[in-house]
């Protein structure tokens, strides 16, 4: 006969069903795209896979992914796959690492605890599975987490190493029980010495995949779930966190020459432009609005409505700590160009979980502030839905444009060094440097790299590929030829490139390719 944890269970792989079936969904409405970056690391790891070097381009080994054991999973797939379908493998893999990190965290939420006593609140089952509900629910509106799981980068895995090491941070969310036992040791990733391995391998690899996750791994270690066999498990947490970011230390400076990932030496730190960053994206996905809602109902309904005691209710403390410090680490890492939080989406479990957790928390009118917490992010996820979906078609025939412009180039400065690269075959000079060491080295920022004129002639530039908001100025053309580019809305780089006298009066504008409304291809070639 089932027992009353069986019926939980039940019930809690119904909500996780639900909300798997809705994102995976999700992942076919939103269409196929794929950051331009994620062709960088397709590149190289088609590269490998053919037994050339690790390297954008050229026979000597450079860096230029930022998440090794990702360009390294695609190599595996590239060398045992059908020919370019790189990019299919890369979404593949990160739309199924993402349906398992969700799913993991929903059903871990409400674990029992090993005595079979609920180990948080009195309330029993019953708050756990609201307190799943909830989370499901702000889970499943999260645009971001849909988009970057198949858009080609390590996001996708990333979540779910942070989903596999976090069984310590949600074991006193809710209350009640998620699975049968086995199923609860299988997932910890403790309890026996091959668990505890396991997890330390889990720990040691996420520096391999986000550096900036390293602070939430460490809070996830000294908080994981205790083994019996092992004395002192907090402290072989941490170690694994520590060796495994030495590791990845040691194998650039050993293989590149260098300490750090090209894009942290191409993209110096901007704290300023991390906190706009992290607000935006707490912003949308709906964690602002919910501690406003949660506290302004706590007020209305006389309850203890300090300000504190509202974000208490955002689940246990160790789940709130390494929330907070990924947060952090984003935000004194600058953020990133790309749009929709994409450092912030390994953290979105976690989060939907601390959201739900306030939500289940309140003692009435809980349905109306799910409404209001979700409002936000429903509305900007079916804003930016059209665009996204219209994206594949967009780089599709905007790339085949600018490639004919590009026929018989050799050798092109630009800064989408990505898919145009990886289509067209050609080499490039990096004008934002993060596949150039040399000019990841220069200063300025990604977008605003001070190039010396001697850089474009010595590498034996022969075409330039700018993008503008607007379309170009162009001056008149002679017979034959293209006219001179006299002003475009460019990144900062790309406007010095184009006033440069070299590019002035030995470039001549080819063609332009609207690629976008607000983002034009301006292709510029040497004159003969």
């Amino acid at each position: 006969m089932p027992t009353e944890d069986d019926r939980a269970w039940g019930r809690g792989a119904w909500v996780v069903l639900l909300w798997a079936t809705f994102t995976a969904s999700a992942f076919w409405v939103a269409g196929g795209y794929v950051v331009d970056d994620a062709f960088v690391v397709f590149r190289v790891a088609e590269r490998v896979s053919a037994g050339q070097a690790w390297a954008f381009q050229g026979d000597a080994p450079a860096d230029g992914v930022t998440a090794p054991l990702w360009g390294a999973l695609l190599a595996v797939w590239a060398r045992f796959a059908p020919a370019h379908s790189t990019a299919l493998g890369a979404r593949l893999l990160g739309s199924a690492c993402v349906l398992l990190a969700g799913a993991l965290v929903l059903l871990r939420v409400g674990r029992r605890a090993a005595d079979g006593a609920f180990v948080s609140d009195p309330g029993g089952a019953r708050d756990s599975e609201r307190t799943r509900r909830y989370a499901a629910l702000v889970l499943g509106v999260q645009l971001p987490l849909v988009v970057w799981a198949g858009a080609g980068l390590e996001t996708g895995l990333a979540t779910l190493v942070v989903a596999l090491v976090s069984g310590g941070l949600l074991s006193d969310v809710g209350a009640g029980t998620t699975a049968p036992e086995e199923l609860v040791s299988a997932v910890r990733g403790t309890g026996t010495g091959r668990g505890a391995r396991l997890l330390w391998l889990l720990l040691a690899s996420v520096s391999w995949l986000r550096p900036e996750l390293v602070p939430v791994a460490l809070v996830a270690g000294w908080y994981a779930p205790r083994s019996g066999a092992l004395r002192s498990p907090r402290v072989h947490a941490v170690c694994a966190v520590l060796l495994g970011t030495l590791g990845v230390i040691v194998m650039r400076i050993v293989v590149f020459g260098h300490p750090l990932p090209l894009a942290a030496l191409a993209k110096p730190s901007d704290p300023l432009h991390g906190l706009r960053y992290v607000s935006q994206a707490l912003l949308v996905s709906g964690a602002v609005s919910a501690v406003v809602v949660t506290w302004v109902l706590r007020v209305r309904l006389g309850t203890d409505a300090a300000l504190r005691t509202t974000l208490s209710s955002f689940g246990p403390l160790p789940l709130r700590y390494a929330v907070g410090v990924g947060l952090l680490a984003v935000t004194l890492a600058g953020g990133d160009w790309m749009p929709a939080g994409r450092l912030l989406v390994p953290l979105l479990p976690l989060l939907a979980v601390c959201v739900g957790s306030a939500l289940a928390s309140l003692p009435a009118h809980r349905a109306l502030a799910a409404v209001l917490t979700l409002a936000l992010p429903l509305l900007t996820g079916l804003a930016a839905l059209p665009g996204l979906r219209a994206q594949p078609r967009a780089r599709e025939v905007g790339s085949r444009e600018v490639l004919r412009a590009l026929d018989g180039a050799t050798r092109v400065a630009l800064v989408d060094v990505g898919h145009l690269a990886y289509a067209g075959g050609f080499e490039v000079v990096d004008l934002g440097g993060i596949t150039d060491l040399e000019i990841a080295r220069l200063p300025g920022g990604h977008l605003s790299k001070r190039i010396p004129e001697t850089l474009l002639r010595q590498r034996g530039v022969d075409a330039i590929v700018l993008h503008s908001s607007l379309p170009a100025r162009v001056g008149p053309a002679p017979a034959g030829q293209g006219g001179a580019l006299l002003g475009l809305a460019g990144y900062p780089v790309e406007v010095q490139v184009a006033r440069m006298p070299f590019v002035q009066e030995e470039f001549r504008v080819r063609a332009q390719v609207a690629y976008a409304p607000d983002y034009h291809y301006v292709v510029l070639r040497r004159s003969p």
